[in-house]
């Protein structure tokens, strides 16, 4: 009767054991099954026929001869600059079309590589990234990684966004020649950014 009495306490102790380490082994899988946070998506969300109309709308009729840039060389189409821009180039509105859409993936490869690659988490909004594409357009590459150092940081939170946008177009256009066309571009690119005018 002893070795009985012994007996089923082993198995009742055992069994115990037993459902006590199937819940914990439960409880283990549960943790590495939960989520660790958003996924980051497979490329930037942009809205490409918007930054298309923002930019048509604020430079008008394209150039479709080269013109005198005013920060030096020649520029044609939509603004467009480069060393194949000669004094006499002349294009169709077709191409400078085409010549837009080949620098605005220029500017999102761009972007993507300097900044949102990092900080995606908190560059979701498809229209804030679109507004980015379209100031990086405007000012060239070169000139927005030198800018956008020590605009993003570890801490940087969504919230901060519209200031660094600010600030980067201060930084962007610090040089640039003052006009109508500027002011009305970078306006619309602060309007799809979500900033919104003060009147006073």
């Amino acid at each position: 009767m002893r070795f009985a009495t012994i007996a089923v306490l082993a198995t009742v102790a055992f069994v115990a054991s037993a459902q006590d380490f199937e819940e914990s082994t439960s409880y283990i899988a549960d943790m590495l099954q939960a989520p660790k946070g958003p996924k980051k998506p497979k490329k930037l969300n942009w809205v490409q026929d918007d930054a298309v109309t923002l930019i048509t709308d604020a430079w008008g009729v394209p150039y479709l001869t080269a013109q005198a840039n005013p920060a030096g060389g020649y520029q044609i189409g939509y603004g467009h600059v480069g060393k194949e821009v000669k004094a006499q180039s002349v294009i169709t509105e077709e191409q400078a079309a085409s010549i837009l859409m080949k620098d605005l993936k220029a500017a999102v490869s761009c972007y993507q590589s300097s900044v949102w690659n990092k900080y995606w988490s908190i560059l979701t909004n498809d229209a804030q990234n679109t507004a980015m594409v379209s100031f990086v357009q405007s000012i060239g590459c070169t000139s927005f990684k030198k800018i956008i150092k020590n605009q993003f940081t570890k801490t940087t939170v969504a919230d901060d966004l519209n200031t660094i946008f600010e600030a980067l177009i201060a930084a962007g256009d610090a040089t640039a020649t003052a006009s109508d066309y500027l002011t009305a571009r970078r306006t619309a690119e602060k309007e799809l950014f979500g900033i919104t005018a003060v009147v006073a």
